[in-house]
């Protein structure tokens, strides 16, 4: 089972999150219209609830009603308020890509360097690599694996203390953007210029 908010057919969206040994579970929207909507358990503990007209931008936690606290989804791909914050769901189907011809790079012939976001540059976003791509490059690379970009809980982000490793940092724009900056730039380009 697919665990996490995740679109099944146009605005019609399934969440699930496992949670064996609760009695129940609740969702609940806050934003852009606040609701609850009470999910179902299935035999192995998933709890389970299909919402029509869910938007891109809506955010919601799960509410236990044991102890009546609301919590972000721990399969979230996108808390823009944080750790603690209430989760974001992502249509990554939106994002148009245009590298369908793209066959990658053969191991072999791969110069890799590991990029961590939150140091290469004083602003520490995605966006602010990008005049440098060119700079990492020129030094034989080939490929980049950037790391971390889980979302980190510490209140002065050491990107150690990641808490909701499914969850893309939320200091950059939107959970797309990633996609965005980098099909956009001359990272997109890397290859053809080996």
């Amino acid at each position: 089972m697919r665990i996490g908010a995740h679109y099944i057919s146009g605005e019609n969206c399934e969440f699930v999150v496992w949670a064996p040994f609760l009695k129940r579970v609740e969702i609940k929207i806050v934003s852009p219209r606040e609701k609850t909507i009470p999910m179902a358990k299935d035999a192995r503990g998933y709890w389970r609830a299909i919402l029509a007209n869910i938007p891109s931008d809506t955010k919601y936690f799960y509410n236990r009603l044991e102890d009546e606290r609301d919590r972000p989804d721990p399969a979230s791909q996108f808390q823009p308020e944080g750790v603690h914050g209430p989760s974001q769901i992502v249509d990554h189907d939106s994002f148009q890509w245009e590298d369908a011809d793209w066959n990658g790079i053969v191991l072999p012939n791969m110069v890799m360097y590991e990029l961590h976001i939150g140091t290469f540059t004083r602003d520490g976003t995605f966006d602010a690599v990008i005049p440098r791509i060119l700079v990492i490059r020129d030094l034989g690379v080939n490929a980049i694996e950037i790391m971390p970009i889980a979302e980190p809980g510490a209140k002065y982000r050491n990107i150690f203390t990641n808490e909701l490793l499914t969850a893309r940092n939320y200091k950059d724009a939107t959970a797309l953007h990633l996609s965005e900056v980098f099909s956009n730039s001359p990272v997109a380009l890397m290859e053809r210029l080996y």
